[in-house]
């Protein structure tokens, strides 16, 4: 999950205190990371990034959805570079 003001309005305060559609404490804030900090540690790590794409979890609906408008979560794939290729990082 982002590190931001709508992640955490619609993780915990929305889901976890407003809706209860998720047990209050299943989010912790201070575990969520940007997804440039993450891109960044696995670049150090070794890895490229493929690419990624945020995601909206719908509770109307009880479906995710791909979105470039809101950034909450997000999907991304890393891998070990193949032989003596340098990783590099790509935005989305």
């Amino acid at each position: 999950m982002e590190k931001n003001a709508s992640a955490y309005f619609f993780t915990i305060f929305l889901a976890e205190n407003v809706l209860r559609i998720v047990e209050p404490g299943t989010h912790d804030f201070n575990k969520y990371i940007n997804l440039t900090d993450l891109e960044s540690l696995a670049f150090r790590a070794g890895l490229e990034s493929l690419g990624f794409q945020h995601t909206f979890f719908n509770p109307l609906s009880n479906k995710f959805f791909y979105t470039n408008k809101i950034s909450t979560n997000y999907l991304v794939c890393f891998r070990k570079p193949v032989g003596d290729a340098q990783p590099h990082a790509t935005s989305g």
